[in-house]
């Protein structure tokens, strides 16, 4: 249930307080009241560190968490990477591995193959050739081979001659035929510029004549207008 609140005033001879509903009241001192009030806000400030003291220590702990997870995130990346590696070098031995059991396979299946034309041999009474004749016989066909060689260039160079001859003669015609057309075109190219002095002497003589006949115009225009002249004079 609420307590009941009472107004309560200090009379101004320091007597006994009284209420302002008229009731009588208990006397009630400034230090009884500020005594709760001053432990009550003690306990605020101690609650209020003891919050700040809490944060603080859940941010540590969160920050120490955090670098473990960090640390621990670090640990698995270098396993990770360890894995890989270790992975890689097992991946280049089984390859190594099997490089080598493939030429040691090789290996055994060539003197397998040689082993068994030995044995083919020996059952069809056939001998083998030596190295010596086939040596002999590579030398033979080497001589051969020169033989023909020179043979075919006598052959290539006899019919290069014969074809470089038919190609001089050729050129030889062809070199007349050109000098014959350039002596022709620059006889007419000759012709054509004589011809061409020839016009121009000629519009020259004609200019000239023309050149004559204005100025002789000219005179008998300027003779005719004087004589006019004269004789209007003379009328007057």
């Amino acid at each position: 249930m609420p307590a009941k609140k009472v107004a309560v005033t200090a009379s101004p001879s320091n007597g006994p307080a009284t209420s302002s509903s008229g009731i009588g009241a208990p006397q009630v001192g400034t230090s009884v009241l500020m005594k709760p009030l001053h432990n009550l806000e003690k306990a605020q400030i101690a609650f209020s560190v003891a919050v700040e003291d809490y944060n603080n220590i859940k941010r540590e702990s969160i920050l120490e968490l955090d670098f473990a997870l960090e640390q621990k995130r670090e640990e698995l990346r270098l396993l990770d990477r360890e894995r890989e590696d270790k992975g890689q070098m097992l991946i280049e031995e089984m390859n190594q591995t099997k490089k080598r059991k493939r030429i040691d396979c090789d290996n055994d299946m060539a003197e397998y193959k040689r082993q068994s034309a030995l044995q083919i041999l020996q059952e069809t009474k056939e001998i083998p050739i030596l190295e010596s004749k086939f040596t002999e016989m590579v030398t033979e066909l080497d001589a051969m081979e020169q033989r023909h060689k020179g043979e075919v260039a006598k052959t290539v160079g006899k019919i290069t001659s014969e074809a470089k001859k038919e190609l001089d003669s050729q050129l030889r015609a062809k070199d007349l035929e050109h000098k014959s057309n350039t002596a022709m075109i620059t006889a007419e190219v000759n012709q054509l510029k004589e011809q061409e002095k020839n016009y121009q002497k000629c519009i020259a003589m004609l200019e000239k004549q023309l050149d004559d006949q204005r100025q002789l115009t000219k005179e008998v225009a300027q003779a005719s207008a004087k004589g006019a002249i004269q004789q209007t004079i003379g009328k007057v």
